[in-house]
Parts: C-alpha cells; sequence; structure tokens
C-alpha cells in the first residue's frame, strides 16, 4: 500500500507533468489538475492552495468561464475564513481579474487591480505596472484615453525606476498608441506603436508583433492610408496565423472588410467578412459574428441586394439577443456569488443594483433593436424609406384601403436627365441633389404620408385618404417646389425638375398594379415634355 509520502509525490510529479502541458494542450491539463484536485486532502495545506488555483486557471483555459469564476469564489471566502494562507491572495486576484476579462465584466476586474495595486505598490514592481496596464486598458475600451494615459505614465515611470524587461515598455507603448489613437493624436500614436513592434521584432515576439500590427493599421485608417492599412493587416494575418494565434483572425479580417468597405471595394469586404464570419464561429466569438453581420447588411444595402441584407439583419439580431442573454446569465452569476459574501442588507442593496442594470440594459437592447430596424429600413443616402419597406407599406396600406372602402393615391417621380447631371456635374453633386429632393418631398408631405427612394432617382409616395383631385394638388406643389429651388448654391449652373405620375385608381386589384398604372402615368410624364404630372390617360383608355 502506498504510504502518505508516496502519495504525496505523486501528486507533486503530476502537478509538474500538468504544468508542462498548460499552453499546448488545455483539456489534458485540466483533466490532470482534476484528478489531483480530488485527491488534495493527501496534500499539504500550502500544496492544496495551488492545485485549487491550479483547477480554477485550468477552467478558465477551457473556456469554462462560469466554473472558474465560481471557483475563485469559493477561495475567496475560504480565503477570507483564514482557510488558505494570505502569501496567496496576490495569486488569487490574478485569477478573478482573469475571469472577469474573459466574461466582459471590466468593472469588476478593475476593483481587483485597484486593490491589488494598494497591496503591492512597493512588493512587486512587474505586478504592480502590469495592473497599471490593465487599469488603462480598461479605461480605453470605455472611451476614456486621457484618464488611460494617467496610468500608462504612472507604469512608465515605474518601468524606468525598476530595470524592468523590455518588453512592458513594448506593452506601455502599444496601449499608448491606443490611447492617442482614440484621441485622433494620429502622429504620437504612430511613434508609440512603431516603437512598440521595433521591441518585439527585436526579441522575436510574433504574436504581439501581429497584434500591434493589426493597431498599427488601424492608425493608418484612421489617418485616411487605407491602402496602407489593407497591407499592414495583410502582414499582422500572415504573422499571426505563422503563430497559431487563430483566436485574433476573425477580429481583422473584419477590421480589413471595413477598410475594403471604406474604399467601396464591395467584392473584397464580402470576401473578408465572410471569413470573419467562419472564424468567429469556429472560435465562438459572437459579438465579431454580430459585427461581421452588421457590416455586410450595409454593404448588401448599397448594392441593392436586400434579401441579402435582410437575411444578414435577421442573423445580426439573433446573436444580439444571444448575446445580451449570456451577458445577464452572467451579471446574474455575480449578483449569486457576491450574495455569498456579503451580510442581508448589502445584498438587498446589490439585489436592487443589479436589477435596475439589467432593466436599463433591457431598454438599452430595445432602443438598439428599433435603431436597427429603422436602419434596415432607411435608404443610406437619402434618409428615406428603401425599396423594400415600401413595397411592404404599400402591400399592407392598399389592402387596408380595399378593407374600409378609403382611397388611396400613390405616386411615382423621377428626376429628369439626372444621368446628364451627374455626366456634367459629377456623381458627388447628384448625390446632393438626391439628398435636397429627398428633403423637399418629406417636408411637405402629412405625417400619415410615406415618401421612400424606390431605386436610382425614382422616388414613391404613397398618400391614404387621398383621391386623384387632391394628390394631383399636392404633386404640382412638390413639381413646382423642385423647379424653383436654387440650385446654384449645390453648383453654379445646375437645374433640376421632377416628373411624376399619379394613380388613384379604385379597381385596381392588387398593390403591383397600383404600381403599374403609376409607372405608365410617370412615363406618359417624361414622353410629354418633362417637368409635369400627369394623373390620367384618357387616349391609352381608349
Amino acid at each position: 500500500m502506498e504510504s502518505e509520502s508516496g502519495q504525496e509525490d505523486r501528486l507533486s510529479r503530476l502537478l509538474e507533468q500538468a504544468q508542462t502541458i498548460r499552453e499546448n494542450n488545455p483539456a489534458g491539463f485540466l483533466a490532470m489538475v482534476t484528478t489531483v484536485h480530488a485527491q488534495r486532502n493527501q496534500l499539504q495545506l500550502e500544496r492544496v492552495w495551488q492545485v485549487e488555483l491550479m483547477l480554477a486557471d485550468a477552467l478558465l483555459l477551457n473556456g469554462r468561464l462560469s466554473e472558474a469564476l465560481k471557483h475563485c469564489h469559493r477561495l475567496k471566502q475560504s480565503l477570507h475564513n483564514g482557510l488558505f494562507p494570505a502569501s496567496g491572495r496576490t495569486d488569487l486576484f490574478q485569477l478573478c481579474i482573469r475571469c472577469h476579462e474573459a466574461m466582459g465584466q471590466y468593472e469588476q476586474a478593475l476593483q481587483y487591480r485597484q486593490e491589488l495595486l494598494e497591496h503591492n505598490d512597493t512588493v512587486d514592481a512587474a505586478l504592480h505596472v502590469d495592473n497599471l496596464l490593465g487599469i488603462a486598458r480598461f479605461y480605453n475600451q470605455a472611451g476614456q484615453a486621457e484618464r488611460a494615459l494617467e496610468f500608462l505614465q504612472q507604469a512608465q515611470t515605474r518601468f524606468q525606476d525598476h530595470a524592468l524587461p523590455q518588453a512592458v515598455f513594448g506593452r506601455i507603448r502599444s496601449e499608448q498608441a491606443q490611447s492617442w489613437l482614440l484621441l485622433n493624436e494620429l502622429s504620437q500614436a504612430f511613434t508609440a506603436m512603431e516603437e512598440a513592434l521595433t521591441i518585439w521584432e527585436q526579441l522575436g515576439l510574433l504574436r504581439e508583433r501581429g497584434e500591434d500590427l493589426a493597431r498599427l493599421a488601424a492608425i493608418h485608417h484612421a489617418a485616411g492610408k487605407s491602402h496602407q492599412a489593407l497591407e499592414v493587416l495583410q502582414q499582422a494575418l500572415l504573422m499571426l496565423e505563422a503563430c497559431d494565434c487563430g483566436h485574433r483572425m476573425p477580429a481583422i479580417h473584419l477590421q480589413a472588410a471595413r477598410v475594403h468597405a471604406d474604399l467601396h471595394q464591395s467584392t473584397e469586404a464580402c470576401k473578408h467578412a465572410s471569413t470573419a464570419l467562419v472564424l468567429a464561429e469556429k472560435q465562438q466569438q459572437a459579438e465579431v459574428q454580430a459585427q461581421a453581420h452588421q457590416l455586410l447588411v450595409g454593404i448588401y444595402e448599397r448594392q441593392e441586394d436586400y434579401r441579402q441584407a435582410l437575411e444578414h439583419m435577421r442573423a445580426f439580431h439573433a446573436l444580439e439577443q444571444q448575446i445580451f442573454s449570456q451577458q445577464t446569465h452572467q451579471r446574474l452569476l455575480q449578483l449569486e456569488l457576491d450574495h455569498a459574501l456579503k451580510q442581508s442588507e448589502q445584498e438587498k442593496a446589490l439585489y436592487q443594483l443589479k436589477t435596475n442594470q439589467l432593466s436599463q440594459a433591457l431598454r438599452e437592447a430595445d432602443q438598439l433593436r428599433q435603431k436597427l430596424e429603422q436602419q434596415a429600413h432607411r435608404d443610406q443616402l437619402t434618409k428615406l424609406y428603401n425599396r423594400h419597406y415600401l413595397v411592404d407599406k404599400l402591400n399592407t396600406t392598399f389592402r387596408r384601403s380595399r378593407k374600409n372602402d378609403q382611397p388611396l393615391c400613390l405616386v411615382l417621380a423621377d428626376l429628369d436627365h439626372f444621368k446628364r447631371i451627374n455626366d456634367r456635374f459629377s456623381h458627388s453633386v447628384g448625390d446632393q441633389v438626391l439628398m435636397k429632393v429627398a428633403e423637399i418631398l418629406q417636408s411637405n408631405l402629412r405625417q400619415t404620408d410615406v415618401a421612400g427612394r424606390y431605386g436610382g432617382e425614382e422616388f414613391l409616395l404613397i398618400l391614404p385618404n387621398t383621391d386623384n383631385a387632391a394628390a394631383l394638388q399636392v404633386c404640382e406643389k412638390l413639381r413646382a417646389c423642385v423647379r424653383e429651388y436654387d440650385w446654384s448654391r449645390i453648383a453654379p449652373g445646375l437645374e433640376v425638375t421632377i416628373s411624376m405620375g399619379i394613380c388613384a385608381h379604385p379597381e385596381a386589384r392588387s398593390h403591383e398594379e397600383l404600381l403599374q398604372m403609376a409607372d405608365r402615368f410617370l412615363y406618359a410624364a417624361k414622353n410629354t415634355g418633362r417637368n409635369k404630372v400627369m394623373a390620367r390617360l384618357e387616349e391609352q383608355r381608349n
């Protein structure tokens, strides 16, 4: 039978063996640590604490975040009750920080970092700098770059005073570059990032260099150097692929897609966004998936591929709901864990706070949903409703008008000689004309009327409870407003007119037929001189 000392030696050797496979085989690391943890009573107290910490670390490495956080909180309670040595406090708090940051709970992570700063100010310079960097990263993520720079300056001073490794300075300069980028101080951002990249190259650290190349690309993009940004992103992708850093690849492909989209390179933008989707799904990065779907919505809308845009919009909504559910679960878990550490009055106050936070989050999610629905229904240039929305709205309004025996008028309008405007004055001037015409239309209609961009230079107006005579008056007013506007404000010599076809046919059997008849009237207006409104075709009826 194995002696107690023999059992302890065997378990100690198993722990040492587990440490050797921690980086390359997280699943095997967890299996070995779990085996030792089941027999931890055979170890000395100091060794038991090490096993407990290793188990939390193994759960975290394997993505079992909730279990890891629960384990950390149990250890914190044990530490508070004096069951484990106070010397292990720093290691435990570092694990808590990693758990909270992995779960996106940056405020809780910040509390642990600040507590570590207070207790380790003179003990461990490297740990102190690491926590200063973590706090600075939190403030950068929160958009408070000036506050981040204050902590980064402290980190730089501590680095200089204690002769820490050069890699520490590389991390400081990298985070400083991010702060300067947020403040749009691009010259300082370039300088800081180039210094960080030089350090990574000297030290042969491919992962750090690849990640910071992606940050350098963001600086190039912000400076309007989109082509340089794409070149740097390609280098970053190759470098991170070489060092097997797959978890960073989805975000960088998404970054490249955004740059291509800004350059109106839709094919390349779609390619990178689709790659980001595939990789993010493998890595279970729901937020990157959601952002990629959202980007593809905009790309396909610009291409007027509304079917694809709608598919990606639905996928985006589904992911947003999934992300919100996960965040809600994590907040409730945090609430449950905090309850175990506080007295009843503190529990009550914290519960109310968390309830308010969840209510606010629900309101924000609903506002975001409404905003996205509006974006899905709007033309990006004119901000009027787009064709997809107009067709659905016309169908609904037509059926309601027929059911309630109410008049309905449909107007199809088209700018005259719009191609000549683009050819003579430029497409930029043409875009300004479209936006101004949209403004004129919208400002001269009732709240119950619907105006939208049907396609190109065509506009569609839906006028409920309006007969042919009333619609004719409205359209004549709109036509005069367009013709009489001082278009020289946009370009000298520019003149713009509009033709309109009106249909209020009570015998139309469908909204499609109503639309076809309005199109016939518009065609007649175009063929009889333009800059006019056509409401009936007596000669064609004959």
